[in-house]
């Protein structure tokens, strides 16, 4: 997805989107799938800097996957969280 089409996408699908692509760096870097990881590492930040840029700075939507079983998940969610839920993503880096 580039930039323009995710100006079109939900919250809610930006947030399944994020964890689709942490969920498939965890498997990358399971298989030694550097290049891999590295391409979702920036659609990641793509997907982080279009809920940033939303009204309200949307990327404490991602707060809910820090119960997500996947610990890519939940450390990609309270790496992107830092500066809107600073305690809760700090707790869940430890």
């Amino acid at each position: 997805m580039t930039g323009s089409d995710l100006r079109k996408v939900t919250v809610p699908q930006l947030v399944e989107g994020f964890t689709e692509l942490a969920l498939g760096q965890f498997k990358a870097e399971l298989n030694g799938e550097i290049t891999k990881y590295n391409r979702l590492y920036d659609e990641l930040e793509t997907i982080e800097l279009e809920l940033k840029n939303r009204a309200g700075d949307q990327r404490a939507a991602l707060v809910r996957l820090f119960a997500h079983a996947n610990p890519q998940v939940r450390l990609d969610a309270a790496q992107s969280t830092l500066s809107v839920a600073p305690e809760v993503a700090r707790q869940t880096l430890q």
